[in-house]
């Protein structure tokens, strides 16, 4: 994928603006408006808009490995996947939800799996998209008394063992309503009435930082 991109693929999803100085923006010698790709949703979503012509060749998972820039107070690197899945206009909504769920279980145990092979524990919690967009967002928290954002979380999914099949196995977090939901959210979404309800011994506030996020159906980039 490009490093730089078209501003009119960002303008025609609506987040040109919506990061602001985080978003490198430039001019080349046509006078034609270019950016320094912070995240690669709107490419993505062009990819698949313009090759995949069926719901038979969804659900489609992307993963790239790439150089991003946003101009941030403390700037990290990023290693991302996308995944597309038919709509409620390509088959029954049921069939579509049961699809999403399968997804994205498979997505957290991957991260889970993947972060304890480097003696990491992490912790998913529900958090704000921002300008990613999504209607569902999940950081993995490592928690550190260093760590930038203030998290809340029962303690029992600090000593929840990592899974060891990505099909199998149910996650007791607030993601699954099939599984007794485990309070866990970050600063921004998070709800005291809804911590204040966790036994006393079983509340945890702390800093933590970010090692991973999901977020959950793309932006609204509109169909050519």
């Amino acid at each position: 994928m490009p490093t730089l991109q078209s501003a009119d693929l960002w303008r025609e999803s609506g987040r040109y603006d919506d990061y602001g100085k985080e978003m490198l923006r430039i001019k080349d010698r046509h006078e034609r408006d270019l950016l320094y790709g912070p995240t690669n949703e709107e490419l993505i979503t062009d990819i698949f808009r313009s090759t995949v012509r069926s719901y038979k060749s969804l659900p489609l998972n992307l993963y790239h490995i790439q150089w991003k820039f946003r101009d941030e107070v403390r700037p990290r690197f990023w290693r991302d996947a996308r995944t597309r899945i038919p709509d409620e206009r390509c088959v029954l909504i049921r069939r579509r939800r049961r699809q999403r769920a399968a997804r994205v279980l498979q997505m957290f145990v991957a991260y889970l799996r993947t972060f304890g092979r480097m003696g990491l524990k992490s912790v998913p919690m529900r958090a704000d998209t921002g300008p990613i967009g999504g209607d569902l967002s999940y950081e993995f928290i490592v928690l550190a008394d260093t760590g930038e954002s203030q998290v809340f979380c029962h303690k029992d999914l600090v000593d929840m063992p990592i899974p060891r099949t990505s099909t199998s196995t149910a996650i007791s977090i607030n993601t699954s309503s099939r599984a007794r939901p485990l309070y866990a959210a970050t600063d921004e979404k998070h709800d005291p009435e809804a911590f204040e309800k966790i036994p006393e011994d079983k509340r945890l506030a702390a800093r933590g930082i970010e090692v991973g996020h999901i977020s959950i159906s793309a932006p609204n980039t509109r169909s050519r």
